[in-house]
């Protein structure tokens, strides 16, 4: 899942993905522990199984967490893990890192860092492509959802099926939110990167053609088989590159 956290609220915030390199710059992440647990989780879990693995039993918070940082190269990371380590105790904690299964979300569930919803309901009333037809270059996707009993912490899923078959998505985080009607636009830079190395990697093109985007609304991260996960709603609309 990609960290960068969002905040869509009662009016539209915009954010962007695709173009070079098709990567969505980082939004606000505000003083919300729940997005610093998820930012945090994210950059670091692997790291912190295997730091287990490494040194094997781990009597101190900071003796984990200091190796977590110099692998990683953050200070911060160091930080936010002594807090997260020392508010339930090194055995639960590394107890949970081996139960979160990689998933961010769950993992900082289960440290009781972000709230959890399981009544929550999201129904999308609108998702739409402006232009719906046009040259390469910047496409806003609009989104709008309702939600009668709020939502829990979650993901937003964004896809696109291009033309040439190879995979442009993304996925931010929805933190935890009252009953309302939310919205939401989505920049997609649909620009070939100059910068990409075909002998690296795919790289996509942007050619002509009709491109169908996917979206989903999920309590906990999409496709997660955790508790707290589930699909809200799902979406699909469409674009056209001449």
């Amino acid at each position: 899942m990609n960290t960068n956290l969002i905040n869509i609220k009662a009016n539209v915030n915009p954010f962007t993905f695709g173009g070079p390199k098709h990567l969505i710059p980082r939004m606000r992440y505000g003083l919300s522990f729940c997005k610093t647990c998820i930012n945090f989780a994210d950059e670091a879990l692997n790291t912190l199984l295997n730091a287990i693995l490494n040194i094997g039993v781990v009597g101190e918070c900071s003796t984990l967490c200091q190796y977590v940082a110099e692998k990683i190269g953050s200070e911060v990371a160091g930080v936010v893990c002594n807090l997260l380590c020392d508010y339930v105790g090194i055995k639960e904690f590394i107890s949970i890192i081996e139960k979160a299964d990689l998933d961010p979300i769950w993992y900082c569930e289960l440290l009781k860092a972000c709230p959890i919803n399981d009544n929550g309901d999201a129904k999308i009333t609108d998702f739409s492509v402006v232009p719906s037809q046009g040259p390469q270059g910047t496409f806003t996707i609009n989104l709008s959802y309702v939600s009668n009993n709020g939502t829990g912490t979650g993901e937003l899923y964004i896809g696109v099926r291009t033309v040439d078959k190879v995979p442009v998505e993304d996925s931010f985080l929805l933190e935890a939110s009252n009953p309302g009607q939310y919205q939401a636009q989505i920049r997609l830079n649909a620009v070939p990167d100059p910068d990409c190395d075909p002998t690296q990697g795919l790289c996509e093109r942007w050619l002509p053609g009709t491109y169908a985007v996917e979206t989903a609304i999920c309590n906990g991260q999409c496709g997660s088989i955790h508790p707290h996960s589930a699909i809200y709603d799902q979406a699909t609309t469409e674009f056209t590159i001449v």
